[in-house]
């Protein structure tokens, strides 16, 4: 048998190399997509203080003190099923609302304004309330000690 090269050379199937280049791309995009799901901070501004919300006891992802993931089952975000307020913040279109600032989402007896430092329901949309002692609307353990409803 003649060990010279023939002029025939096997060649990768098609699919293996396609296989391939769309695992390289899919394992990027699940990465880009992954960061930009945990910090994507569209909901920020939507309802008051949403910058300063303190982490409730023993809920994970929070950053000194503070919790980003609002409405989710962790501080870090990206996580589901929601958090009683993330439930409430999405049946409410995520607006804020009077009837939303009204509703109590954890159920320990503090208003989602009154812990979000809105308890008369007068924010506009702007600037927070900078006194504010401020607890976590989703998470019945996370109170403020102490509270006293202010005269509407």
């Amino acid at each position: 048998a003649d060990s010279s090269y023939s002029g025939y050379a096997p060649q990768r199937a098609p699919m293996a190399c396609l296989s391939s280049a769309f695992l390289a791309r899919l394992a990027l995009a699940t990465t880009a997509l992954a960061s930009l799901v945990e910090s994507w901070p569209s909901l920020f501004g939507s309802f008051p203080n949403s910058y300063g919300i303190p982490c409730p006891p023993a809920v994970e992802g929070c950053f000194e003190g503070i919790c980003d993931g609002v409405g989710h089952g962790s501080c870090k975000g990206g996580t589901f099923p929601l958090n009683p307020f993330g439930q409430a913040l999405e049946k409410a279109a995520f607006e804020w609302t009077v009837a939303l600032c009204r509703t109590d989402s954890d159920g320990d007896g503090l208003s989602n304004g009154e812990e979000l430092g809105d308890p008369c329901c007068e924010w506009d949309g702007q600037e927070p309330f900078a006194d504010a002692e401020l607890s976590h609307p989703g998470f019945a353990a996370s109170r403020i000690a102490d509270y006293r409803r202010p005269s509407c």
